[in-house]
């Protein structure tokens, strides 16, 4: 049967042999990504409000919960193998976790945004449930994002519109944690940051490949735009203040027409030159798509590939066009994500029912149930 609530996220593992999603109703299940009528592999409990987020870390997931707390499962021996915590048992207050990621040359280290305008890292290795290290934004900008840059850097999206990088190399003092920065200001650790758009809150933010290289950058945005942007952080100082770099990113292009205010809406991206040409559709091999998620249950594909060709025209939508809209049967899609091996295309709805697209398709070739 289909879940009973929404589905927030979705990620493809990095064989591609499973989908494992996050859900309302507390759980986090794990799929077989090519259907059938066993497609639901395994349902992982222990949540104690709605997951947000989740990520895999090797074969391993990682979950991010309302509850505060990040869980790491096991998909094998389907369960948790350890918890870490938003807060101190001691500390006063609440909030949530928004999103998790994991740093891709150590499995041991997590990183997590909250509500509380924090970007935290979880070490497994401490032993501690706690965050081994907090930087935070500024007040009001919930992190809602997350993407690594590198070894050093981390980025992340807020609600104040703001892409921040972080050296996570450095501890701010604690006499930071009572500061209250305009939002604006460059937060201690922040060493480069940009405003998209009129600064609504980011909804997700989605990278290509490594940033350090120059990668694309997707942004969804509550303002119903999707901006591409380019990033290399070769250009970019250590430290902060007064010595931090200016913003090296450039807005190649923006696209509209599909629907994401208000709502956690999620991009990824198609590099058609990651398939090779084994696939029947050798056209796809030059794609080069960004996909989104809809408040008015589309699922979106803008072609991007002219992009690069106009990188020239900052923030002009010169290359971008919507591609193809198709019509999901859910009222919302929140999460999207793309197979790393197949041009096959995950879309998760407020309906609580995965659906799995193939390009040009206008219709679901699979229901995960």
């Amino acid at each position: 049967m289909l879940f009973r609530s929404a589905i927030y996220a979705c990620r493809f593992s990095p064989d591609g042999q499973h989908l494992a999603s996050a859900s309302w109703d507390k759980s986090v299940v794990v799929w077989n990504a090519s259907g059938g009528n066993d497609a639901q592999q395994c349902r992982l409990s222990g949540h104690s409000r709605a997951v947000a987020d989740v990520c895999w870390t090797g074969e391993a997931l990682a979950s991010a919960g309302f509850d505060g707390t990040v869980r790491r499962w096991s998909v094998e021996r389907e369960r948790c193998t350890h918890t870490h915590t938003l807060l101190d048992a001691s500390a006063n207050g609440s909030g949530v976790l928004l999103c998790v990621e994991q740093h891709q040359a150590d499995p041991a280290i997590l990183f997590a945004g909250s509500s509380t305008c924090q970007l935290l890292t979880f070490d497994e290795r401490t032993g501690h449930a706690t965050p081994s290290a907090t930087l935070r934004t500024p007040t009001g900008a919930m992190v809602n994002t997350i993407v690594e840059a590198d070894e050093r850097h981390v980025v992340s999206g807020d609600a104040h519109g703001f892409i921040r990088v972080w050296d996570r190399r450095v501890t701010p003092a604690s006499s930071d944690a009572a500061r209250v920065l305009p939002k604006h200001a460059l937060p201690p650790g922040c060493i480069d940051q940009i405003r998209c758009g009129t600064g609504l809150p980011l909804a997700h933010m989605s990278t290509t490949s490594d940033l350090s290289t120059g990668a694309l950058v997707a942004t969804t945005s509550y303002d119903n735009v999707l901006r591409i942007h380019q990033r290399s952080l070769l250009k970019l100082k250590s430290g902060g203040g007064d010595d931090a770099s200016k913003s090296t990113h450039t807005a190649l292009t923006t696209a509209s027409g599909h629907a994401i205010r208000n709502w956690p809406v999620r991009c990824a991206w198609f590099v058609g030159e990651n398939y090779g040409t084994t696939e029947a559709d050798t056209s796809l091999s030059g794609a080069l798509l960004c996909v989104t998620g809809g408040s008015d249950g589309a699922v979106c594909i803008v072609d991007v590939r002219g992009a690069l060709e106009h990188s020239d025209q900052q923030a002009s939508g010169a290359g971008a066009r919507l591609l193809q809209r198709i019509a999901s049967p859910a009222a919302r899609v929140y999460g999207v994500d793309v197979h790393p091996r197949a041009p096959l295309i995950a879309a998760a709805g407020d309906d609580g029912a995965l659906r799995l697209y193939a390009p040009r398709s206008e219709e679901h070739t699979s229901e995960l149930q």
